[in-house]
């Protein structure tokens, strides 16, 4: 018999888990004109680790990444580049029902 395994990918910004998946966590809509109340509204890293192991999920893997945006709003991975922010992802897992 195989394992089957469930999957979440875990984008954290300023320790805050904004997206599970694709998926936004805060608990207010995602709202461009008000984007620090949005974001406020999202579960800190602990306290979403915490929830998630005790639904049975592992972290199996953190990578911080940084990315800048050049002047015309575009993304940019040139180092240096005064509008750069860090950002970091996180790979849970748990074993599949």
């Amino acid at each position: 018999m195989s394992n089957s395994f469930a999957y979440r990918v875990c984008h954290v910004s300023d320790a805050r888990v904004t997206f599970v998946n694709g998926t936004w966590q805060g608990d207010r809509p995602l709202d461009k004109e008000r984007p620090d109340e949005s974001f406020e509204s999202c579960p800190k890293v602990w306290e979403y680790l915490g929830r998630a192991g005790s639904e049975g999920w592992e972290l199996v893997s953190a990578v911080t990444s940084f990315h800048t945006v050049d002047a015309t709003g575009l993304l940019s991975l040139i180092p240096g580049d005064p509008a750069y922010s860090f950002f970091d992802t996180l790979y849970l897992k748990r074993s599949a029902p």
